[in-house]
């Protein structure tokens, strides 16, 4: 339906290689809850904590936006 919902605060960033199988992700983890950014966009940002706000669509949590602060 192209609703989003938003979630914030510390955000623990973790970069997963799709090894071939599948495409590379990146894991956001907020408050125990963990959305998805289906693309390599984020591979450079290194693994770690960060204040973030982040856009994501409700059933498969995967990310439309977000936004880091160190």
């Amino acid at each position: 339906s192209g609703q989003t919902k938003s979630a914030a605060g510390v955000c623990v960033l973790e970069f997963v290689t799709g090894n071939g199988n599948s495409l590379d992700s990146t894991d956001v983890t907020i408050n125990d809850k963990t959305y998805s950014i289906k693309s390599s966009r984020y591979k450079e940002v290194e693994d770690g904590s960060y204040d973030c706000t982040l856009t994501y669509l409700p059933i498969t949590k995967i990310v439309a936006e977000i936004s880091l602060n160190n």
